[in-house]
């Protein structure tokens, strides 16, 4: 269809002239079942989204591909301009996609800290979780994205417990991806259980250490009660304290310590794990 194509490829006057002759504005197109106003939305074509809103467009019509809706589109890509239209037009914030994501989850884990900005100031689900029971921080938190983890931890409501279907929280994804700042501004938060094991019984600590993130291993180890880690998953490195802790909890279990080193690696891990002790 022609208003399929001109808004998808941001051709205003043409979208203009199609829509004086009463072009069908919801039209789907047949390979993914999306709208003028959809594709117009994605593309951040701000003019042609303009002109669609002004006709008798359906503004929340979902694809039936994703499940997505124009907002979530623009907010995933970042186009303020076309995602602050779209609210204005009263457009619903907590629709969720087929992956149980709403548009402010698709925001924050791009990293589209404006779009958030707007998203926030809207009546929006802030634990809202996906099919994989995600919620918007953990989607944050898992990319590292640092600014979108300060917005969200800010707002009252937001849990930085959530726990996922896996029993993984916000700070075991930063912890386990290597997001160091991250892990800090989740660590500012008293309420934050740092000892929270996921249904694997693997806490965040353990996570930076099964990854070789030695800089987060180092920001909890201090932090964390039990540390009671798996063996194979420690750091190199670690302050004296720390390496006091580790000591005292092999003896305990009846592990052995080599001399000066202590090598671990018992679990087959690509990292080189020295604990100087």
């Amino acid at each position: 269809m022609p208003l399929l194509w001109a808004a998808k490829k941001g051709q205003e006057a043409i979208v203009k002239l199609l829509l004086e002759k009463a072009a069908d504005v919801d039209f789907r197109d047949d390979t993914y079942s999306r709208t003028p106003l959809s594709w117009a939305a994605e593309n951040g074509y701000e003019a042609v989204v303009k002109l669609l809103l002004k006709s008798d467009v359906n503004i929340d019509n979902k694809d039936t591909s994703y499940g997505r809706t124009p907002l979530s589109y623009a907010a995933e890509m970042g186009h303020v301009a076309v995602v602050k239209l779209l609210l204005e037009k009263a457009s619903y914030v907590n629709f969720k996609s087929g992956y149980g994501l709403t548009p402010l989850s698709y925001a924050v884990m791009n990293g589209r800290e404006e779009v958030a900005k707007l998203l926030l100031k809207e009546a929006v689900d802030l634990d809202s979780k996906s099919i994989a029971g995600l919620a918007p921080l953990s989607c944050a938190a898992q990319y590292g994205h640092e600014a979108v983890v300060e917005l969200l931890l800010a707002k009252d409501g937001v849990d930085p417990n959530s726990k996922d279907k896996d029993g993984q929280m916000p700070l075991s994804w930063a912890a386990a991806y290597g997001h160091k700042a991250a892990v800090e501004l989740l660590l500012l938060k008293d309420s934050v259980d740092l000892d929270s094991k996921d249904n694997n019984g693997r806490t965040p600590l353990w996570w930076a250490g099964r990854r070789g993130h030695s800089d987060i291993v180092k920001l909890l180890f201090g932090k964390c009660h039990d540390i009671t880690l798996l063996r194979g998953y420690l750091i190199a490195d670690l302050p004296l304290v720390c390496t006091e802790r580790v000591e005292h909890y092999y003896k305990s279990m009846g592990w052995s310590l080599f001399h000066e080193n202590i090598v671990i690696n018992t679990f087959n891990n690509p990292h080189v794990h020295v604990l100087r002790l």
